[in-house]
This record gives structure tokens, sequence and C-alpha cells, in this order.
């Protein structure tokens, strides 16, 4: 578990520092058009009709638009239709979470917060039905609510042709960005510490009582009358990625990371998709249901913002 945390915090320092030459773009914007730079290999690679179809798949998630519009798409519809089906899905997918995972990144973090409570209070439900309960998602989301009307300061807007610095200039404070980077997220992964998440071991806990309770019944001869209901197994597995859902929207508002947010909008598109799909065994439209889940997320991330830019300027 150690062992897993630090491979996961590495990573996101490895993202920040590979945020540099970003910056650094940012900060002067004809740096990347005056080197005549290319689209890149993957996006070349993804509308190459000679891609292998397992290729396809891994570039999908990434360069949706160039893999749904390779010509390889057709023939391969014909020689192999469910590794079409697949890689169309893959591609449809991120056509839809690329767009908001663009708008989650120009958005403030106070607005985050409540966006991150508002999309677990989604699933919360799947979550309450087999005996759990959602107060510490309510809270969070009141305190999201209370402190939501202060932004956070933005980026530094693009500097005047006449006030570009000099390379060396450029590169201290690209630098000095990520120092900074790395400040915040160490001190978000220090707030996430004293953040008591529950939603999953209170599920664990609870699940482990039935089979306690179950055991124990089976043991005992004299149990003549019925046995209190427990939850199915289906409705335990629903339930657990309602509560990883919870429990990753909890830490964002009490001022973790940002980025906990796409591993919240997986599980609860994970949440979705089984419950929809235990219950009417239809695979398509559970399909159908994730997206519907995604449109609303963009939609009410929009409102959001636009809540919050009308009380800034009033």
């Amino acid at each position: 578990m150690g062992r897993n945390k630090k491979t996961k915090r590495g990573g996101r320092l490895r993202q920040i520092a590979a945020g540099l030459c970003a910056t650094a773009a940012t900060i002067i914007p004809t740096v990347a058009s005056a080197s005549g730079v290319e689209p890149p290999p993957q996006a070349t690679e993804a509308a190459r009709r000679t891609t292998p179809a397992a290729r396809l798949l891994e570039l999908a998630s990434e360069y949706p638009d160039q893999v749904l519009a390779n010509r390889a798409m057709r023939r391969l519809r014909a020689e192999d239709p469910d590794a079409h089906q697949e890689i169309l899905l893959a591609a449809r997918f991120a056509r839809a979470e690329l767009p908001l995972a663009r708008i989650v990144a120009r958005t403030d973090k106070p607005t985050l917060r409540l966006f991150a409570c508002d999309c677990a209070a989604r699933v919360a439900p799947l979550y309450e039905r087999i005996g759990c309960d959602t107060k510490a998602l309510e809270s969070a989301r009141a305190a999201a609510l209370a402190t939501r009307p202060g932004r956070e300061p933005s980026t530094p807007a693009t500097m005047d042709v006449g006030a570009w610095p000099s390379p060396t200039t450029v590169i201290d404070m690209a630098l000095a960005k990520v120092e900074r980077d790395v400040a915040v997220f160490e001190m978000e992964v220090e707030r996430e510490a004293t953040v008591d998440t529950g939603a999953v071991s209170a599920l664990g806990r609870l699940a482990f009582a039935a089979a306690e309770a179950r055991a124990s019944r089976a043991e005992s001869a004299a149990a003549a009358e019925a046995p209190p209901a427990e939850p199915s197994r289906r409705m335990v597995a629903v339930a657990m990625a309602a509560a990883q859902a919870i429990d990753d929207a909890l830490l964002v508002a009490a001022g973790g990371t940002v980025t906990r947010i796409a591993t919240m909008r997986e599980a609860i598109a994970e949440a979705v998709y089984l419950d929809h799909i235990f219950r009417t065994g239809d695979a398509a439209g559970a399909i159908d249901a994730v997206f519907r889940e995604l449109a609303w997320q963009r939609a009410h991330l929009h409102a959001l913002r636009a809540r919050g830019d009308a009380s800034r300027s009033g």
C-alpha cells in the first residue's frame, strides 16, 4: 500500500515536471509556432490506415477524432466486428470525456470542489440503498458551497510582444512555476491525510458483518425464523463503485488534489453502468446511461462556472 502511494505520487510529480515546456510555450506563445511543430506522432499514427487494431484501441483515448476518421475502421468493421465495436466505443467515450477534462482544467478549485460533491451525489442513492449513509458528503458539499465565492488566483495573462522575457528568464519562470506546483501538490496531499473518507470502509464493514451473520445462522440449527434480508452481491458491487466516487469527492472537497476528479468520474461511470445492466440486462442501454451522465456533468460544470462568474461580477 505504501509503495503504491509513493508510485502514484511520483507519477503526479513527473506530470508536473513534464509541464515545464508547456509553461514556457504559454508565456511566449509564438515559441511553438515559430519552431514549426508538427502534429504528435501518435496523432499521425492514429490516422494511418496501416495501424493495427490493437494500437488503434490504445490511441482512441487520446486521439478519438483521428481514429474515427481512419479508413481502416471501415475494413475492420467487416473483418473483425468485435474489435471495431471496442475501438469505436473507446473513441466515443474519449470524445465525450476530453471536452470535460479541458473544462475542468480551466475551472477554479472552489468550483471544482462543489462540482465533485454534486457529481458524487448523483450516485449516492446507489450507496444508501444498502444501509449506508452519506452525511459526510452532504456536509462536504455545504462547506464547499459556503467557500465557493472566493475564486483562487488564475495564471498570469499572456505578455505583450514587447514585454517578452529572454529565454533564460523564461526557463527561470517555468522552473519557479513547477516548484510552486510541487508545493501546492504536497500541501494537497497533507490535506488529504487529515480527511476521514469512510464510504468504502463502511461498506466493507457492512459486508463483513453480513458474512458473519450468515455464517452464524448456518451454524445454528435452531434458527427457524426467516433470516433478515441481505444486499445482493450485485448491489454491493454497485455500491462499492459509488463509495469510491464519494470518497474521492470528499478528498477534493477538503482541499485535496483536483486530479482525483478523473478517478471519481470513472467510479461514477462504473456505478451507473453496473446499476443499469444489473437491472435491465441491456448493455447498450447501460452505455447510453453513462453517456447521459457525462453530458450532465459537462452541462452542470458549465452552469456552475456561469453562476460563479455572475456572482463575482455582481
